[in-house]
């Protein structure tokens, strides 16, 4: 990945690539006049580098579809090698997009030709996630496309021979080189080009990579006259991140919790996962490492120790990637690539270490190994683009979207046909429980003075509970959790946590009087653990820890 107006590092990275191979000669990119307008300024800014003719490294990896693949099968063709990371989310796309536009314009050439793709991320080189980045792409139908990968060992090793540079980073996509190598037909290297990452250059670049393949293959090159346009359509952006989300308290006592929460880096904000084993005092970043996320991150607790995150996609790259960990985040199994785009809202949901839920790409997507592979169970229902809410809950998956619930049962969604709720404004169905013989369905309608209702089924049949209003009518924090509503109430001069469990004797204070200042964003119950976090900018939470209240720091 090179900023899009680095020209300067990029060539100081070519001459290291240079210098790697042995290569003395000098940097030739003047424009050619047999090069149509396009091409021509994609050469003054992407260079093209005689290499003097030595021979390529050979290598022996496996393709796309895990077949052996060896650099020296393609003698007597023009080889396009690069190096693509399959969850890039800026660069590579469009290198994607250059090398699909070359077998777009070689036309009936492209027989004489491969386009060769080396994985180049050492954290994310899996057959999975290669499949999905050429899916994503448009790569999948190019009969002379290949993209190879194998062990990191392996990968590391044709990475040194070709000068390619990668600098892992825990929060950002990884830093690496951008390269076309021109190889002829008798294996030699022949031409080096370092691209610019920009959009507008995609299609000249297509046209002077096809016209020096030609060159390089001593035949006629392609007529270019007329070059396609190319649209890679909309660049997702990353949406504005709050501050630091619901805390999912676990584990055997009130030490082990995870969070969201963000970090900043050289002026760039990501949404990471922190993990803490000591109450808060301390919180570990324990986001999974080789990806931006810069669109956001969505985690889920299945205990003290395992948790499953989405990663969001970011700039070009437009599907989420998703992980799990069993250690508290010291190691991720994954990522898998879903199709996306991932719904908004809360799209994950988790029934322990090895079975987990995704949204996305209006499928509803699931794992029953750890990760290790997904399948789509089925459509979701209601129109695109909906913010969800799935949730796991009393042995069942449920699904609420706007104001309507669905409970998945074997093959499809069931609609549960929730009451017209009494009262006004937006309405927020929260995660069902099971009560003896049904189950119960907490329902908050918004507006001046929000109301908290339970929706209560058995055999079939529903019924209201009564009205309740909030214990306190500006804060609608409520969390719900072992079969009871809790909520923040007022106490006085103070705030309380209280819970309801559907007696008819309405809310109980089961905390003592908050002690903090400032505005409570967010209430997470536990059994006798409650957690508040509070938007006055001190970057501080509260713990109740059945005792008292605990001061705890937010990552």
């Amino acid at each position: 990945m090179k900023p899009r107006t680095a020209r300067t590092v990029g060539w100081v990275a070519v001459g290291a690539v240079l210098a790697a191979l042995g290569v003395r000669t000098a940097l030739a990119h003047s424009p050619s006049r047999q090069l149509p307008p396009e091409a021509a300024a994609a050469l003054a800014a992407d260079g093209m580098t005689p290499l003097g003719g030595s021979p390529a490294p050979d290598f022996h990896l496996v393709d796309q579809r895990g077949r052996p693949v060896a650099l020296d099968q393609f003698r007597g063709k023009t080889v396009i090698l690069t190096f693509l990371d399959p969850v890039c989310w800026w660069d590579c796309p469009l290198q994607a997009a250059e090398m699909a536009g070359v077998d777009r314009l070689l036309g009936p050439a492209k027989d004489r030709v491969v386009l060769l793709a080396v994985a180049g991320n050492p954290t994310v080189h899996s057959l999975g996630a290669i499949a999905a980045f050429d899916r994503s792409h448009h790569l999948t139908g190019l009969p002379n496309w290949i993209f190879a990968t194998g062990s990191t060992t392996a990968l590391q090793a044709v990475w040194k021979a070709y000068g390619y540079q990668v600098r892992p980073a825990l929060n950002g996509m990884d830093p690496h080189s951008d390269l076309f190598y021109l190889i002829g037909p008798d294996g030699h290297l022949d031409y080096l080009s370092n691209p610019e990452a920009n959009a507008g250059l995609v299609t000249g670049t297509s046209a002077l990579l096809a016209a020096y393949a030609a060159r390089v293959g001593h035949w006629a090159p392609p007529p270019q006259a007329d070059l396609p346009a190319l649209s890679l359509g909309p660049v997702a952006t990353a949406p504005p991140l709050g501050g630091v989300g619901p805390v999912a308290w676990l584990g055997p006592g009130p030490q082990t919790a995870w969070a969201i929460g963000n970090v900043s880096a050289n002026g760039v904000t990501y949404q990471v996962a922190f993990y803490t084993r000591d109450g808060g005092r301390h919180w570990r970043d324990v986001g999974p490492p080789g990806l931006s996320k810069r669109g956001g991150t969505v985690l889920v607790a299945a205990s003290g120790t395992a948790a499953w995150a989405v990663v969001r996609p970011f700039g070009y790259q437009l599907d989420p990637a998703v992980f799990a960990t069993a250690d508290g985040g010291r190691n991720w199994a994954g990522p898998t690539l879903l199709p996306g785009p991932l719904a908004p809202g809360n799209p994950l949901a988790a029934a322990g270490a090895t079975v987990a839920w995704v949204a996305s790409g209006q499928h509803l997507w699931q794992t029953e190994d750890g990760g290790q592979r997904w399948t789509a169970r089925g459509l979701l229902p209601g129109p695109a683009g909906q913010p969800v809410d799935l949730a796991f809950s009393g042995g069942q998956l449920w699904l609420a979207i706007g104001s309507r619930l669905w409970r998945w049962t074997p093959g499809h969604w069931a609609n549960v046909a929730l009451p017209s709720a009494p009262g006004s404004g937006p309405v927020t169905v929260g995660t069902p429980w099971p009560v003896r013989g049904g189950w119960a369905t907490p329902v908050i309608r918004g507006g001046a003075r929000p109301r908290l209702q339970i929706a209560m089924e058995k055999a079939g049949t529903w019924q209201w509970s009564r009205a309740l209003d909030l214990p306190a009518p500006d804060l609608a924090l409520v969390s719900f959790a072992d079969g009871s509503v809790f909520a923040v109430g007022a106490a006085g001069l103070h705030l309380e946590v209280w819970r309801w469990n559907g007696s008819p004797s309405g809310w109980v204070p089961v905390s003592g009087p908050w002690p903090g200042r400032g505005q409570p964003t967010a209430l997470t119950a536990s059994g006798s653990r409650f957690w508040l976090t509070v938007a006055d900018g001190s970057r501080q939470a509260w713990v109740w820890n059945g005792r008292a209240w605990i001061q705890a720091a937010v990552p």
